[in-house]
């Protein structure tokens, strides 16, 4: 269904107030009131029978919004409804209009602070699926061109079924057991993924056994208040990661049991972590919530069950040996090589012959090469011919840079 522009007519109120700056799970960023600038639109009748609407902006300067929880529609009587805000648009490069024979699935999705989502919104419609309410960048602020509206929630959050299932862990075992049967030398897990990336994170997580657990462990029910604490948010997590912990026990048991090689990805955020970091973006990958909001409670026990740790990193072309001494020095200790993942693609780096070779340049080279607690090298995102990787590896030959002590591929 096409978007059509809005028939009727409606005012535009601007006030200056003084508001709290709330984050998508309601929760303050800085301390105090804002000076804020608040658009009221009102006199809109939207039948119900319209599922989504969009709001654009004739610019994208000059303002600072967290679309989830700036942007809120109200009914006649003045009661909130409850709708998922999202500045991400579906297309295909282009093609502005759908094609007939077009299979879904094929599309992209494209920020709503490009400027070419204006062009592919009103037929292509906006990807509430991807990144949900939105990806957390720069301080979760979000100027776009336009803004999606879809009426209600998610009910469940895509990509993390709950540990504290027998079910699903037998699930996650079961898909173990059946790459060791595919002859692979081994299982590495790694809890980032591309389906939890949404920004009201923090209610979602209240299945049956961990308000079970929460009960039993705290004495008070989570469910009974309206809002969702950090607190409470935090605790979940650590239930969560509790929980995900014997399936890695299990995991663990099963592939060495099988003479395999068990490994796991980590990263400085999940040493120790304490609330206010888990609840926020720099727990994660790249500064969004691409990890599900799990606390695991004594990281040395996950490296103890480990034949191998990879350092699973954004380090935005820098390698830093600080940045994860504490495991790479324990690790070491134990007898467990240790391996960086490198960005091929997604951070940009372009090196003098304008080769765009992500962290595969010769000074993170170096700088992992020195480091006497890494074993190697792991490159994550493969480009599809290989370029940048072997352009880059050319350039360190003829540099004769420091080439670590082994590269996989």
């Amino acid at each position: 269904m096409d978007y059509i522009e809005y028939p009727g007519d409606y005012t535009v109120n601007f006030t200056i107030e003084n508001r709290k700056y709330l984050d998508e799970n309601g929760w303050e960023l800085f301390e105090g009131d804002s000076r804020c600038a608040v658009a009221t639109i009102s006199g809109i009748e939207i039948s119900s029978e319209y599922r989504s609407f969009a709001l654009v902006m004739e610019d994208n300067t000059n303002r600072r919004i967290i679309a989830q929880s700036m942007i809120r529609a109200y009914n006649a009587q003045g009661e909130q409804i409850p709708t998922t805000v999202g500045a991400y648009v579906r297309c295909k490069t282009d093609q502005y209009e759908i094609p007939e024979d077009f299979i879904w699935g094929d599309e992209r999705t494209i920020s709503g602070t490009d400027i070419n989502s204006l062009k592919y919104f009103e037929s292509w419609g906006f990807d509430f699926d991807y990144c949900a309410t939105g990806v957390n960048h720069s301080l979760k602020f979000n100027n776009a061109y336009v803004y999606g509206f879809a009426r209600g929630h998610f009910q469940y959050a895509k990509g993390t079924p709950c540990e504290l299932y027998p079910e699903v862990r037998e699930a996650w075992l079961a898909e173990v057991e059946s790459y060791l049967m595919m002859g692979y030398d081994g299982v590495e897990i790694r809890l980032q993924n591309h389906s939890f990336m949404i920004s009201d994170f923090a209610y979602y997580g209240f299945n049956e056994p961990i308000i079970e657990e929460y009960i039993r462990r705290y004495g008070e029910d989570p469910t009974l208040s309206e809002t969702v604490s950090k607190e409470t948010a935090y605790r979940i997590a650590v239930i969560r990661g509790d929980s995900f912990m014997e399936f890695m026990k299990e995991a663990s048991e099963l592939v060495h049991a099988a003479g395999k090689i068990f490994g796991f990805q980590m990263r400085s955020g999940m040493l120790d972590p304490e609330m206010d970091e888990v609840l926020d973006t720099t727990y994660h990958e790249c500064f969004d919530n691409s990890q599900p909001k799990i606390v695991i409670s004594d990281w040395k026990q996950a490296v103890d069950l480990c034949d191998t740790i990879t350092i699973k990193q954004c380090y935005a072309n820098e390698y830093s040996s600080a940045l994860n001494r504490r495991l790479t020095e324990y690790a070491c200790q134990k007898g467990i090589p240790v391996w960086v993942s490198a960005y091929t693609q997604q951070v940009t780096y372009v090196d003098e012959d304008g080769v765009q070779v992500g962290e595969c340049n010769p000074a993170f080279f170096d700088a992992v090469g020195a480091d006497p607690n890494i074993y190697g090298i792991q490159f994550y995102e493969w480009d599809p011919k290989g370029v940048r990787f072997l352009h880059a590896f050319e350039k360190i030959k003829e540099d004769q840079h420091y080439r670590p002590r082994e590269v996989s591929d």
